[in-house]
């Protein structure tokens, strides 16, 4: 959808289709799945997300504030590639495919990748402040930074995308939008 909202016009001859996925939104969405098959080759629980999956994920590099005071602060960069569950990368997985791809055709590489990194250090220096005593890791801090960036351009950058934005893509980033911050009031997710 965001592709034929900016899009130039019909494309001539042999020009070369733009890639339907930008390439730092698939090399992110490959680390990912690259980091968690490392986390059920060493443990199979890691897949279920019961079991050792704590202690994997926490070895691996998960947030864990003690650790990181002691001087661990590459956890901060590991912990939003690593995941509790089959489940908990798929959902990471498909929301990260899902709004990097127009991001990253909107903005470009070099700025999404900045994009990513930021909200993902952001949200693990979050999670460090408030959560003392708890192991935390996932792509969510990054992917409500996608999120926002997308609702930005959505509502307020109307020099991005031509107006107005159809409603259906409207609702439904602020459905997401609402979703996801009220997953994040769940028992047991690091908000």
């Amino acid at each position: 959808t965001v592709r034929s909202l900016v899009s130039d016009g019909p494309r001539r001859g042999l020009e070369p289709a733009r890639p339907l996925r930008g390439v730092v939104t698939s090399a992110l969405t490959v680390a990912i799945v690259l980091c968690f098959l490392v986390e059920v080759l060493i443990s199979p629980d890691s897949f279920t997300g019961e079991g050792a999956t704590l202690t994997v994920a926490y070895r691996m590099g998960a947030i864990y504030q003690s650790a990181i005071l002691a001087g661990e602060g590459q956890r901060l960069t590991a912990a939003p590639f690593l995941h509790f569950g089959f489940l908990h990368l798929a959902m990471n997985g498909w929301a990260q495919w899902s709004l990097g791809a127009p991001i990253e055709f909107l903005i470009g590489p070099w700025r999404f990748l900045a994009l990513w990194v930021g909200s993902a250090l952001g949200a693990s220096l979050t999670s460090l402040v408030f959560n003392d005593s708890s192991v935390a890791a996932g792509a969510s801090g990054a992917i409500f930074g996608l999120l926002g960036a997308f609702t930005t351009f959505i509502f307020f950058r109307k020099d991005v995308l031509p107006q107005p934005v159809p409603r259906p893509l409207r609702n439904g980033v602020l459905a997401t939008l609402l979703l996801n911050l009220m997953i994040s009031f769940i028992p047991g997710i690091d908000m």
